[in-house]
């Protein structure tokens, strides 16, 4: 009888079902299984459809002692004793987006049920935290056996109510009550494990958990979510061989292409780098590169903290700063910084250990393009459906290495924009500014798969934009309702192009000027250093 044709876990969460079905997968059993022997009390946070609701599943089939499903994986070889222990699983998903309080509190008590008959569980008249503490007391006094609790997206429910103050303390006071037991109940408890996006806080939800440890950031589990290189070339390695056939090119080109969409996740410092998993086996099932991740779930909450921070898009392209301006619970957030970290749209590139400094960037071009393209629907008032001609219009005169072609598409781009309300309404005057523009080749360069930066610092100065083309490095200065001379000579006078000349690419200045009038470009010098 013929082997059936291995599939890609897309959406696939329950690891029996990986594992009965036939699917690709990486092997994390051997994390799994030193995670619960090292700890009782554990947290882990990582970015939507990262796997950790295929890794709750693991640790609840480890609990729950299903020996057959870990033959042949790491675990399998590690573990002796596979006495099973009374385990209970939660997903607090379940109670986003609910319409009242009430309702989230419904849905969570229906997560009783499949406990409720075999162990006698108080009923849903009852609050349920006073259900979990009951179950837990029943279990332990019957089994002799301590429990095991995963909780998977603990924080589900918090998200979406971050910024509106009254309806995020009604829901945090509902789960703290029902998060209550995993301290006051401790003796009953032999593993905890809980996950979620954003960090957890001492001072919230968890105020009386003094013994929950953080590994988010703990560099042996680093790539306990997330496909490793290795895993990639390995567990995936007849994917590869199919989508490269697909593509045209040899494996190593590939994974190449595979390494620059979906690549560049660091979870902790110094720590080894993951892919996208959703991304890749999309990718690889699919046969196809493209933006899967980003396109999976609309950005809206996203764009919403980003106005509510009044948000400098250009600034997230390089974040330099403290673990605690980016490690930090929803309750502290400030500014965009945590919440882009934590949801993925930020990763760790370098991190200076003599000072203590990270600096941030975005991880791939998947996210580079997402995030663009949603940038340009808050802050340029574009659609995505919009975006496709111009786009193309502008990338064939950067590939053409053209600045002047490429100013004369934005010319046109730009004066068929709405006057861009979200930024009328959010940011004031912010149209009339050099900013504005600036925020605007940042987007459209990002969108393109182009690096740029904006304020690039020099000796004498900050250079308004450079972006750097796989042929050529453009320097950029914008002036408002000035000249484009003007705009070159300042280039010139300050040396913003001297830094870049060794590089062996060809060097443009390019001095470009606005009209607050027209809101377009009204000028475009360009000359090749």
């Amino acid at each position: 009888m013929a082997t059936p044709r291995r599939r890609y876990p897309i959406g696939i969460q329950v690891f029996s079902q990986m594992v009965e079905g036939n699917y690709y997968y990486a092997d994390k059993t051997g994390l799994v299984h030193e995670l619960a022997e090292e700890f009782n009390f554990v947290f882990l946070s990582r970015p939507r459809r990262f796997g950790k609701s295929l890794l709750a599943s693991t640790l609840e089939a480890y609990f729950l002692g299903r020996r057959e499903l870990f033959d042949g994986l790491q675990a399998g070889a590690l573990r002796t004793d596979w006495a099973p222990r009374p385990t209970f699983r939660f997903d607090m998903s379940a109670m986003k987006d609910s319409p009242t309080l009430a309702e989230a509190v419904q849905r969570l008590q229906q997560q009783f049920a499949p406990y409720a008959d075999e162990w006698c569980v108080l009923p849903d008249t009852c609050s349920p935290g006073a259900r979990l503490q009951d179950l837990l007391a029943k279990a332990h006094t019957r089994t002799g056996m301590q429990c095991a609790v995963i909780i998977d997206e603990y924080d589900a429910p918090l998200f979406p109510l971050v910024g509106n103050d009254e309806q995020f303390a009604a829901m945090r006071q509902t789960l703290q009550e029902f998060y209550g037991p995993l301290k006051y109940c401790a003796e009953h408890l032999r593993f905890v494990f809980l996950t979620g996006i954003t960090r957890f806080a001492q001072v919230g939800i968890f105020s009386s958990i003094n013994n929950l440890a953080d590994i988010s950031m703990v560099p042996k589990y680093a790539t306990l979510c997330g496909i490793t290189e290795n895993e990639l070339r390995t567990a995936y390695a007849d994917g590869i061989a199919a989508l490269a056939e697909a593509e045209g090119a040899s494996e190593e080109a590939t994974i190449e292409l595979l390494r620059k969409r979906y690549d560049g996740y660091h979870m902790t410092p110094g720590g080894q780098g993951v892919f996208n998993p959703f991304s890749i086996n999309k990718a690889l099932g699919m046969r196809t590169i493209d933006n899967y991740w980003f396109a999976s779930a609309t950005p809206t909450l996203l764009m919403k903290h980003l106005a509510r921070f009044r948000t400098d898009p250009t600034r997230i392209t390089e974040v330099v700063c403290a673990k605690s301006a980016f490690d930090q619970p929803m309750e502290g957030w400030v500014d965009a910084v945590p919440l882009l970290f934590q949801s993925g749209y930020l990763t760790i590139k370098h991190y200076d250990r003599e000072n203590n400094a990270y600096t941030l960037g975005v991880p791939n071009g998947e996210v580079q393009v997402g995030l663009a393209e949603s940038l340009a629907t808050y802050y340029l008032g574009l659609l995505p459906r919009d975006s496709g001609g111009f786009a193309l219009r502008m990338a064939i005169a950067m590939r053409r290495d053209d600045p002047a072609a490429f100013c004369e598409e934005l010319r046109s781009f730009l004066g068929g924009l709405p006057y861009v309300d979200g930024i009328k309404g959010q940011l004031g005057d912010i149209c009339k500014t050099e900013a504005f523009y600036e925020w605007t080749f940042y987007i459209v360069f990002s969108m393109l798969h182009t690096k740029v930066l904006t304020q690039v610092r020099s000796i004498k100065g900050r250079c308004d934009v450079v972006a750097w083309l796989p042929n050529s490095i453009w320097v950029m200065e914008l002036k408002i309702d000035g000249t484009a001379a003007a705009a070159l000579r300042q280039i010139d006078e300050r040396g913003y192009a001297i830094p870049w000349q060794a590089d062996g690419r060809r060097v443009f200045k390019v001095g470009i000027a606005f009209s607050t009038q027209t809101h377009t470009v009204d000028d475009v010098r360009v000359v090749e250093a």
